[in-house]
């Protein structure tokens, strides 16, 4: 697909492509601390409740994420670099980390009515 924009005051034409974006996210290969969770986007009735983030699909038995706590409808609404709205928000905050992972990961979570941090090891 071609755009025509202006830059600077000229018109540039740019050529961009669309492509669908992933509905859900394997958390390993995000960070191995999230290894054994599936992370999607939240239902729509959340999003027209207020609520950002992502939902935890499903956390395997004896994974890693399960042994740091993490469980299947959790909501994460933000990580050590701050808050994200939905899940390419979310992918997006680890993207720096593939080069040099911060020594502890942090995820601020929703369960049911109670918020809390979720230190993964």
């Amino acid at each position: 697909m071609a755009l025509d924009v202006r830059r600077d005051g000229k018109p540039v034409r740019v050529t961009a492509s669309l492509r669908e974006q992933a509905r859900s996210v394997d958390g390993g290969v995000l960070d191995p601390r999230l290894s054994g969770a599936t992370f999607t986007e939240l239902p729509e009735r959340l999003r027209q409740a207020g609520v950002d983030g992502v939902l935890v699909e499903h956390v395997a038995r004896g994974s890693r994420a399960a042994g740091n706590g993490l469980q299947d409808g959790d909501v994460v609404i933000a990580a050590n670099r701050g808050r994200f709205d939905d899940l390419p928000g979310f992918q997006l905050s680890f993207s720096d980390r593939r080069a040099s992972q911060p020594p502890q990961l942090v995820l601020r979570f929703v369960r049911g009515d109670a918020q809390g941090d979720l230190p993964m090891q």
